[in-house]
């Protein structure tokens, strides 16, 4: 009877497949080290029942003896390594070749020229086992010891003392791979190439699968980092034992490390953080689909850990909690419930499905000082008037179902021009391939006059319609209360909530602007502003539903034990 529990939870303990994502400075690679290690060396305290005893203390108490039992240390795949390997697809002589008008070319790599026609030679071999799915304990080997340390001497050629340099490099190689399969980008961008990095690390796991299997042992592999949110959707469709971990930190935390740790000055900062978010703002190239979009790849994930705290002696406790917490639940689900933020942030993330809006749904929940649900709300447009995913750009053109666009839209003789303008780009209805013409208006709107307006979105914000159905339907007070949103609140709803006394804001990803700092950040009456840490959808599901009750497990054990006996 043991034997067919065990056999039940096979498929969730032996293999996992973590995926890391979040800003630089923000502990994805310190998550990793974790991830990797054994329980010996993570360390981690027994709960003592002394003194004041929660649920909190009992739920971490379970973990542990879980963690402590149950751990197995996951293999790191670096991405950077990855793309070391498309590195040395070529030889010395043309890499310095495309690096010498470069800005990347900061310092020169000819210090290692020998070691790198070695390895080019080995990466050789080590692609070969990979195509052919041979040798994959050498796969493991040279995966595990040699490139990383190889990707090494290339960062200390390429950066220096600089973080940034060997990090721009990096970045415009992996921007080439996405486009062209290649690092140097010797051919024209191609959309069959938008998987590549993606596709070679699953090349890897396939074969270090083969090379565990004959060694018996797990397969838990964490790859860190993900910073395109197109290849996590790779192994998210690929693979159900993925989980995506969004790596957080408050930002004077985050700018202190990078401060004091990678020795960053603000300006290099601010350059790393837009090149990290660059893809959102290429809507009309392959950069959009190539580049990184940190702010994407944390909308995808399923997890949510803080990374609190500055540069300095810490223990990361409450960082190693976390990790083995959900490695935890993902080996054995339902073994602790589900803590108050989760619950009522998975109902703000539930909610913002209901979104209308083409550009960025949002959820928002709002409770009372005493944590019951007062209201909830998504981004949407008044009710009566048509939400934009409903709307067809040919339809306003046309003069067809009139009531869903407003009698400026269908006057207005340069809106109409500029849909007209748009509707000609498409030369041929059929690569729509079914989909609706949905426009956002706001975007045409500054798209004419030139202005980045933010009072010209028709749908409502996410936490504004909260606050209004609480006010429609003659709600109680939440003073007190808390805002659970799935991003952070712009500057006129925080003023809405701060105006409301509500006293704690919860938020999943920020939002662009200065609301935290210019308006929630003042005053005598200030909220405390928590980044949200815990699961959230489809994952959230996974990791708190039991796959069998809790009593009925504990009988199969108890049922054995007297049996053996």
């Amino acid at each position: 009877m043991k034997d067919l529990l065990e056999q039940i939870y096979k498929q969730r303990s032996d293999y996992i497949l973590i995926g890391l994502t979040g800003k630089i400075g923000s502990g994805c690679t310190t998550a990793a080290s974790i991830l990797s290690s054994t329980v010996e060396q993570i360390n981690f305290p027994n709960i003592t029942y002394e003194g004041h005893i929660d649920d909190a203390l009992r739920k971490r108490d379970i973990i542990t003896k879980h963690f402590k039992r149950n751990w197995r240390q996951f293999t790191p795949i670096y991405v950077r390594d990855i793309i070391t390997t498309f590195i040395l697809q070529h030889d010395f002589k043309t890499i310095v070749a495309y690096l010498e008008d470069k800005p990347e070319a900061i310092v020169s790599i000819t210090a290692i020229e020998d070691q790198y026609t070695d390895y080019h030679n080995r990466n050789t071999a080590f692609l070969g086992n990979l195509d052919n799915k041979t040798n994959p304990e050498e796969v493991y080997r040279y995966l595990g010891c040699e490139l990383p340390a190889f990707s090494n001497k290339i960062k200390e050629g390429l950066g220096g003392e600089n973080y940034r340099n060997f990090s721009r490099a990096f970045q415009l190689f992996g921007d080439n791979i996405r486009k062209t399969g290649c690092a140097l980008a010797t051919q024209p961008p191609h959309s069959m190439h938008i998987y590549a990095i993606a596709e070679r690390i699953n090349l890897i796991l396939k074969s270090l699968k083969q090379y565990y299997h004959a060694t018996n042992r797990k397969n838990y592999f964490v790859i860190d980092a993900f910073r395109n949110s197109f290849e996590a959707q790779y192994f998210k469709e690929r693979y159900s034992a993925f989980y995506l971990f969004a790596i957080k930190a408050p930002e004077e935390d985050r700018i202190d490390r990078l401060f004091n740790t990678f020795k960053l000055s603000s300006v290099q900062i601010k350059e790393q953080d837009a090149k990290e978010d660059s893809g959102k703002s290429q809507f009309d190239s392959h950069d959009l689909f190539a580049s990184q979009n940190i702010s994407s790849c944390i909308q995808k994930a399923d997890i949510h850990i803080n990374n609190n705290g500055k540069c300095g002696n810490r223990d990361f406790n409450d960082l190693k909690y976390q990790i083995i917490k959900y490695v935890s639940l993902i080996q054995r689900p339902g073994i602790i419930t589900p803590q108050r933020d989760e619950k009522l942030m998975q109902i703000a993330y539930t909610a913002k499905l209901s979104s209308g809006c083409i550009s960025r749904q949002v959820g928002a929940v709002v409770t009372n000082k005493d944590g019951a649900i007062v209201a909830i709300g998504w981004n949407d447009v008044p009710k009566g008037q048509t939400q934009c995913l409903l709307r067809n750009m040919e339809h306003l053109v046309a003069c067809v179902d009139k009531p869903s666009y407003s009698s400026y839209e269908q006057k207005e003789n340069i809106v109409l021009g500029e849909m007209q303008n748009q509707l000609d780009k498409i030369k041929d209805p059929e690569s729509l391939c079914g989909r609706n013409l949905s426009f956002c208006y706001k975007s045409i709107h500054n798209k004419l006059h030139d202005k980045k307006d933010q009072i010209q979105p028709r749908a409502l914000h996410a936490e504004e319609n909260a606050f209004l159905q609480i006010v429609k339907h003659g709600g109680q007070g939440v003073a007190g209360g808390t805002l659970y949103c799935t991003a952070s609140p712009c500057e006129l709803c925080s003023k809405k909530a701060y105006q409301l006394e509500i006293s704690r804001v919860v938020y999943v990803e920020p939002y662009p602007g200065i609301a935290i700092s210019h308006i929630i950040q003042s005053g005598s009456s200030s909220p405390v502003i928590e980044l949200f840490d815990g699961a959230i959808g489809t994952a959230y599901h996974k990791l708190y539903e039991p796959i069998l009750p809790y009593k009925d497990e504990l009988n199969v054990i108890q049922t054995s034990t007297v049996a053996g006996g």
